[in-house]
């Protein structure tokens, strides 16, 4: 392991552990190593915008707003919440399984359906 990469690494835990979000960390973390490397830190710029635009994250976000929504409008989100409720007051180790194998097809059909 380069120095280079285990500096990059203190730099990362210590940030977190200090209190720091963890994505700053990571950016904080990488930009340390690029800098010790003598990498050209317009990189992690770059890969960060690109991976960003790369995939459907943007798409994601509203989507899942927009069936949280549709699903509080409908009153699932309520009965979900009753069957969940109900499915882990359950006693035995058996049963509590059952009921989230069936909790997450439920969900699952839930899913799809909206």
């Amino acid at each position: 392991m380069s120095s280079e990469l285990l500096f990059g690494l203190i730099t990362l835990f210590g940030t977190a552990a200090v209190g720091m979000p963890v994505a700053y960390a990571i950016v904080i973390g990488v930009l340390v190593y690029l800098g010790l490397a003598g990498q050209d830190l317009a990189i992690a710029g770059e890969t960060m915008v690109q991976r960003l635009f790369d995939g459907f994250l943007l798409l994601a976000v509203p989507l899942f707003i927009v069936s949280a929504n549709i699903m509080n409008a409908g009153s699932i989100s309520d009965r979900l919440l009753k069957f969940c409720v109900a499915a882990s007051r359950c006693e035995h180790k058996k049963a509590q399984s059952q009921a989230r194998a069936h909790t997450n097809i439920y969900v699952l059909r839930l899913s799809v359906i909206a």
